[in-house]
């Protein structure tokens, strides 16, 4: 199962680094990438210690609605999600 987790983060990653000038891509890619990751620690680490999944749940969920409102404030202000675009609009 670690195979398929590994398998999912570097699919995630290959999607990161092809596709990273779209915010809303950059951050599926890095929600896949968490995904994955916590695949694993399910599997292989933290069998027993559901605290720590928790956590890491946690963690995972505030970094997505940190990003989906930083998405939100891009397409407000700049009125696309091109991450090239806001520094072409710097004076």
């Amino acid at each position: 199962m670690v195979e398929i987790s590994f398998f999912m983060y570097i699919v995630g990653l290959m999607t990161f680094l092809k596709n990273r000038f779209h915010m809303m891509t950059v951050l599926l890619s890095f929600e896949f990438m968490y995904l994955s990751l916590f695949l694993m620690m399910v599997y292989e680490v933290l069998i027993n210690s559901y605290l720590l999944l928790v956590v890491y749940l946690i963690m995972i969920v505030a970094e997505a609605s940190l990003g989906l409102s930083l998405l939100v404030i891009m397409n407000f202000f700049y009125g696309n999600d091109q991450i090239m675009s806001m520094n072409m609009l710097k004076c």
